[in-house]
């Protein structure tokens, strides 16, 4: 089994980040991007924890410090692999050769959720390793320190990836059931979401609840969030056995997780792939359509037929709206500390920046060509010119995009953070850098297809296009907006130059697509 299950592991870990297929140039820019997100979220981690420190050292709770940053790794590779462990677990693409060999259920199931933890852990080492900094800053290190946070640091994405993957365990027997699969899944995570942000919004209030009532918070701990407290015990008892018992109770979990999941893990995966329909079918006239319309109609089908597709790409909109919304009710600096940033902004510029994080974050051409996987042939066996494929995929960003964007404006205006003419220039840029986002995003997945994905959740959240589809504008909107706030430009300056530059890169990028492009995608195959 150990060879079996170190074989399996081996060749998901290659095949899902193209391990042999990195050459040296792809190795270069991975290097360089990995850099640059790892010392982005350092320098940003590293003054937020700083931060909490210091608000847990007024109140004498520093002894906490550790704990909350292992509580906010723990929370962080659960957000991020609850919209994937059930693509991860259930929906792979070599489902069928690896159940047809001699091979255990428990087997395949092991090596996949380990796949996940070895994914989290590198995940998690972003977020530890600023908050151990600055615990290294204020308290020295101890022998027995070094041992017990390195050993939380192994097993910290244990328990977080569990419970993620049990609840794609539960939506993927929820599903498996049901004629109606992806409605199912989005409403499972749009519910999701708004307890997440039900929770982040309450956030303050029960942090001050805890610092108020120091004991409260022990008493929490221990009988809702038994493994932090754990971790809690860990770091400051001197008594060997609660980390042990932390390490034992991580290995329980895990072993009771595949014991259950392996009783219906093909059977789950076999009803997945079944198509249910219904009885009730009538033969009815077929409505003709142009190529055009016919192709966009498949685009929309196929991003809101994948619910990791979607959260992945429209989390950014939802949050705009929201905002939108909640402009109507509070002032400026309230919906500025909603959105969880410390900017000193006008209202108008809050709405420049939120639009063009939002535009930035929301693309999803950067994943619209490897999506297909093995429907590409068919696409282009089709008699229709790349460009129009090209439209077809962009039509999707921009529906996602354009009406929200609208709404927000409209609602913006009414609760009076922008004028009439400001709403129709913002309008007019939203309008211009989505086109442009949307070609920049399928340049970027022409450059790096990834048609061979296990699942849809290693394209949308795993693959090089993916990353420099959102990683790029970016980096590129971060050193934009350094440059005009160091200018001191008005904001109808602001205005017009950003409507230039990003009308300038439009014409580039389509001039890009519509030469080197077109040559890229009928070579692909």
């Amino acid at each position: 089994m150990k060879n079996k299950f170190l074989t399996i592991l081996k060749t998901n870990l290659i095949n899902t980040y193209k391990l042999k297929a990195i050459t040296k140039k792809k190795l270069i820019l991975i290097l360089i991007l990995a850099s640059y997100i790892a010392v982005s979220l350092f320098m940003m981690l590293n003054e937020f924890f700083a931060n909490v420190y210091q608000m847990f050292d007024k109140v004498n709770l520093s002894n906490y410090y550790l704990t909350i940053v292992f509580s906010i790794t723990m929370l962080f590779s659960f957000f991020f692999t609850i919209f994937s462990s059930k693509n991860a677990l259930f929906e792979n693409r070599d489902n069928d050769l690896l159940f047809s060999l001699p091979i255990k259920k428990k087997t395949i199931l092991l090596s996949r959720i380990s796949s996940i933890l070895i994914y989290n852990f590198i995940l998690g080492l972003f977020i530890i390793a600023p908050g151990l900094y600055v615990y290294i800053i204020y308290i020295a290190l101890t022998p027995k320190i070094v041992i017990i946070i390195t050993l939380l640091t192994l097993f910290s994405s244990i328990i977080p990836t569990i419970l993620a993957s049990l609840f794609g365990y539960l939506i993927a027997l929820i599903t498996s059931k049901s004629k109606k699969k992806n409605i199912i899944e989005l409403i499972s995570y749009t519910v999701f979401i708004a307890i997440y942000m039900i929770v982040i919004y309450k956030g303050d209030l029960v942090l001050k609840l805890f610092i108020d009532n120091p004991d409260l918070l022990t008493k929490v701990l221990k009988y809702m969030f038994f493994p932090v407290y754990l971790i809690n015990l860990s770091i400051t008892s001197s008594n060997p056995l609660y980390i042990i018992s932390y390490i034992a109770l991580n290995i329980i979990v895990i072993y009771l997780f595949i014991t259950l999941l392996n009783k219906k893990y093909y059977k789950i995966i076999v009803n997945l792939k079944n198509q249910k329909t219904s009885s009730n079918f009538k033969l009815n006239k077929t409505k003709i359509t142009s190529p055009k319309k016919a192709l966009i109609k498949k685009e929309i089908n196929r991003y809101f037929s994948s619910a990791i597709y979607v959260f992945n790409t429209a989390f950014g909109v939802i949050i705009l709206l929201i905002a939108s919304i909640a402009s109507i009710f509070y002032t400026k600096e309230k919906l500025i500390s909603l959105i969880g940033t410390n900017i000193d902004a006008s209202s108008f510029m809050l709405v420049f920046y939120l639009l063009l994080f939002v535009i930035g974050f929301s693309v999803t051409t950067n994943s619209s060509i490897s999506i297909e996987r093995n429907n590409f042939w068919i696409l282009k066996m089709l008699p229709i010119h790349p460009k129009e494929v090209f439209r077809a995929k962009k039509s999707v960003n921009l529906l996602l995009l354009i009406p929200a964007i609208t709404i927000s404006l409209i609602i913006f205006r009414l609760s009076n953070y922008i004028t009439y003419t400001e709403m129709i220039y913002l309008l007019i840029l939203s309008i211009v850098a989505s086109f442009l986002v949307a070609n920049f995003g399928l340049i970027c997945n022409l450059l790096f297809p990834k048609l061979d994905a296990q699942n849809d959740t290693v394209i949308v959240k795993q693959s090089m296009s993916s990353l420099l589809g959102i990683i790029t504008p970016l980096i590129a909107l971060i050193i934009y907006l350094i440059i005009i706030d160091s200018l001191k430009l008005n904001q109808n300056s602001i205005l017009i130059l950003t409507i230039i530059i990003i009308s300038i890169l439009l014409i580039s990028t389509q001039i890009i697509l519509n030469t080197w492009g077109v040559k890229k995608y009928r070579k692909l195959s």
